[in-house]
């Protein structure tokens, strides 16, 4: 046993060696791929020193800047599953299966149980693509061209019928919201600043496995989203609750 220990091989140069053999490095698309089969090998190092080791020891064999695997995996911990083809799957393309929930279901709910906050949702930067449910996205685009017309009611007719299963669901739904002002108004900020809150916890994500210069540049990127988004007026406190909420105890 002493010997077989002695001569075991380095979990991340076992796979580094399968990758080579079977080619993967020697074509660009194989490099493509050997990031994706050993991002969850790098994900789950805990020791420090041995996870900048790794990183710069897979960056070095599969020929890619560090700074590409620190992004990669970052990206990965909230990004949804591949398609075949290996691409990541957008906001416009993502479709979540089963009922809406979370914060889009509070919004939705909020919204066809008043009308009259269509308009203020759309004036806050809501989009139908801002929806991950595109059945919602859907519902939220036929109310909001009803708004515009001033034909309210009038959005379930143009629904199909998936969607309009789904409108009275809403509509039968009996859970009740306390304070529903203030859910819609953390629920559109949400909802309208997706793109910005997810950037920022891929930031924090991304500072835990950077290197000095680098945590410097994601830093300056960081403070000027959270820029933005005050002048949106995002208020600070919710930002730092939005972002805590996934990055956990990071620090950062």
């Amino acid at each position: 046993m002493r010997g077989l220990l002695e001569d075991a091989v380095d979990v991340l140069e076992r796979k580094l060696q399968i990758l080579d053999r079977q080619g993967y490095l020697a074509r660009v698309e194989g490099r493509r791929r050997a990031i994706d089969g050993l991002l969850s090998t790098l994900r789950a190092v805990r020791d420090p020193a041995l996870r900048d080791i790794y990183m710069d020891r897979a960056a070095e064999r599969i020929g890619v800047r560090r700074e590409t695997l620190v992004h990669q995996i970052a990206s990965q911990a909230h990004a949804g599953p591949r398609r075949r083809d290996g691409a990541r799957r957008g906001t416009a393309e993502r479709e979540t299966p089963g009922a809406p929930h979370g914060v889009e279901r509070q919004l939705a709910l909020l919204l066809v149980r008043d009308e009259s906050l269509v308009p203020a949702a759309v004036g806050e930067g809501v989009e139908p693509e801002h929806f991950s449910h595109q059945g919602l996205g859907r519902l939220f685009a036929a109310m909001a061209r009803a708004a515009e017309v001033e034909k309210g009611g009038r959005w379930m007719r143009e629904l199909e019928p998936a969607e309009l299963e789904l409108a009275e669901a809403l509509l039968a739904d009996p859970t009740e919201l306390m304070d529903p002002m203030a859910i819609f108004q953390g629920a559109i900020r949400r909802v309208a600043h997706r793109p910005q809150l997810e950037r920022l916890r891929e930031i924090d994500r991304e500072m835990e496995l950077a290197e000095e210069g680098q945590a410097r540049e994601l830093l300056v990127e960081k403070e000027r989203i959270a820029g933005e988004l005050r002048e949106s007026g995002v208020p600070l406190s919710f930002l730092r609750r939005s972002v805590s909420r996934e990055v956990g105890a990071s620090g950062r």
